[in-house]
């Protein structure tokens, strides 16, 4: 338990991780919330222990000036909270203990890569240096290695911390089902998410073994893949799915399959281990930290066609709609192939996955002890 006279400020964006974020806070301080109202009503006092209070905040048009300007993401915010703890960019103007939490450099541009230059860099860098920051805060080891080539300053590296962005435990029960459903997530754009790759084997798939595709997407798809989907009968899901939808797909499946070129962390795979499914995964920026091999999933190694050794932006562009890899879809098929074949392993790396996220390596409690710790050193040292 922490010191409740303390009070700490968190200003939120619009991801659906950031509900989880301000509804499993550390008990013992005050929180004054600053999000959208969208994230707001998501916030219960009752569970953290905190008290919610809708501030007044300033906030620059960060994403004109950052386009128009070529500064980086950067915010005011008016209150008297002892801590601010910011996911909108960096604090230059606010006079007291704040910390940042970002989950790549290219965040301090909105992921924008293209606006990611020396005179980005620099500001971030004054400000990060400044004795009023007290912490960056990496959400993958992966982003960190990232933010150590970037700043090799010892005065920032000091400051790096990794806190990965998880979900609380819950069952997820199976629901009974015919043959084998390999399940695909992709609300982004689908075709930088292995699309292609799955395609090719997927008739062959069906041959040898009584396997479903079940396909979750908002995009919209060219139109020779949807006559591809009607022929060989995908099932395609559309639109956008709150938790308990999601929670009701993944209770379908067998098995996930995330091959992503562009994701940073991959929010959706702490849902896919909390089902207790196995999954497939990338090997690149964060795929390899939450897959070990042959553990609780496989991994498939991607050529760096978007993340380069350093976990950096490439600088070729790649058209992912039409890209295609026999390498790459040979081991896709082998691995998905090895757990048709075997139940057993299954089920073992399912458990494996859900003992990750009840009380393991991303459980919810290791993350809020993490914040608490975090929060209690800055408060305790100002």
């Amino acid at each position: 338990m922490y010191q409740s006279t303390m009070k700490v400020f968190i200003a939120v964006g619009v991801h659906p991780r950031y509900r989880r974020f301000i509804d499993y806070l550390p008990k013992g301080f005050e929180y004054e919330i600053s999000g959208n109202p969208d994230v707001n009503k998501y916030y219960s006092p009752v569970r953290t222990g905190g008290t919610w209070k809708k501030v007044f905040s300033l906030r620059f048009a960060s994403t004109i000036i950052t386009r128009i300007f070529g500064f980086p993401r950067m915010a005011y915010y008016r209150t008297d909270a002892d801590l601010i703890y910011s996911t909108r960019g960096i604090l230059p103007l606010n006079r007291k203990p704040w910390i940042v939490e970002v989950e790549h450099p290219y965040g301090f541009v909105g992921m924008d890569y293209r606006l990611w230059g020396r005179r980005q860099k620099a500001v971030v860098r004054r400000f990060l240096k400044s004795r009023y920051c007290k912490g960056v805060v990496l959400v993958t080891d992966a982003a960190k290695k990232a933010m150590e080539k970037e700043f090799p300053d010892p005065e920032i590296r000091k400051k790096l911390s990794v806190i990965y962005t998880t979900v609380a435990y819950k069952k997820i029960p199976k629901k009974k089902h015919k043959g084998i459903n390999i399940l695909t997530i992709a609300n982004a754009d689908v075709y930088s998410r292995g699309f292609r790759f799955l395609q090719e084997i997927y008739p062959e798939l069906q041959k040898k073994y009584r396997i479903k595709w079940l396909l979750k997407t908002n995009q919209t798809l060219l139109d020779r893949d949807n006559e591809f989907i009607k022929k060989y009968g995908v099932e395609l899901i559309p639109g956008n799915f709150n938790e308990d939808q999601l929670s009701s797909l993944f209770s379908r499946a067998d098995i996930f399959i995330n091959l992503s070129f562009v994701d940073t962390n991959s929010n959706i795979m702490y849902e896919a281990m909390r089902a207790g499914l196995p999954i497939i995964a990338q090997d690149t920026f964060s795929g390899k930290e939450k897959i070990k091999n042959g553990h609780n999933g496989f991994l498939i190694h991607l050529p760096p066609l978007f993340w380069d050794k350093d976990n950096m932006r490439v600088k070729t562009e790649t058209d992912f709609a039409d890209y295609s890899n026999g390498a790459v879809s040979k081991a896709l098929f082998g691995r998905i192939e090895r757990l048709a074949k075997d139940k057993k392993l299954r089920e073992i790396m399912g458990r494996r996955n859900i003992e990750l996220i009840k009380t393991g390596k991303f459980s919810m409690e290791r993350r809020v002890k993490q914040l608490g710790e975090l929060f209690s050193g800055v408060l305790g040292g100002r």
